[in-house]
């Protein structure tokens, strides 16, 4: 690993001394084998750093147990390799681990800026599945209905706030504006103006966001 150019931390032969040194290195992978001495298993290793830590893990084994196997699993795997390894299969797992990781954490990231967005937005803000059942809704929708986010998401009309009928406070509408009249939680009645836009990907629709101006 180290004539490919990766910097090696390790290797420890106990897990619970495992721990401390990742948690005091903070590596960008972990190769894990299942097999470790200390009083606890690879698996329930890579538990205990995974909860201080978000870190991939690529496990190392000579076992296929099926036990094991699905313990693995819950703990989300970026690879799963059978001793004795190639080199090759370990740098092309390595890598892949780490670029997936990097996907997935430039999605997470963009998903906490989007709502991020959402949620100190002033406008009223929800998001609905194709099915019309509430996905998201933001702090400006809960300050004005009454209705927590809690309460809300999941739900499908007739909705505790307007109409029942398609479209009622713009939930499942067609794109564009409308003007409805809605409920708060304490029965007070409300004007909005209703913007449906429709959020597809690579042509496929996924669900509609539709903002409010009280």
């Amino acid at each position: 690993l180290e004539l490919k150019g990766y910097a090696v931390i390790g290797p420890e032969a106990e897990g619970l001394v495992a721990v401390e040194t990742a948690i005091r290195e903070e590596p960008d992978l972990i190769l894990m084998d299942v097999i470790i001495g200390g009083g606890i298993d690879g698996i329930d290793t890579a538990k205990r750093i995974q909860s201080q830590l978000d870190v991939p893990v690529v496990y190392l084994t000579a076992s296929t147990d099926d036990g094991n196997l699905k313990r693995a699993q819950n703990t989300d795997p970026y690879g799963y390799l059978i001793k004795p390894v190639k080199d090759y299969d370990l740098y092309s797992a390595i890598e892949t681990a780490l670029t997936r990781y990097r996907l997935e954490r430039k999605i997470r990231e963009s998903e906490e800026f989007s709502s991020g967005l959402m949620s100190a937005t002033p406008i009223p803000v929800m998001v609905v599945n194709l099915d019309s059942s509430v996905r998201y809704v933001n702090a400006a929708f809960e300050d004005l209905t009454g209705f927590s986010a809690g309460e809300v998401v999941g739900m499908k009309p007739p909705y505790p706030w307007g109409a029942a009928s398609p479209g009622g406070a713009g939930a499942s509408a067609a794109p564009g504006k409308t003007e409805e009249i809605c409920r708060a939680r304490s029965g007070e009645p409300f004007t909005v103006e209703v913007t449906t836009v429709p959020v597809s990907r690579n042509g496929v629709l996924l669900y509609y966001m539709v903002s409010w101006v009280d």
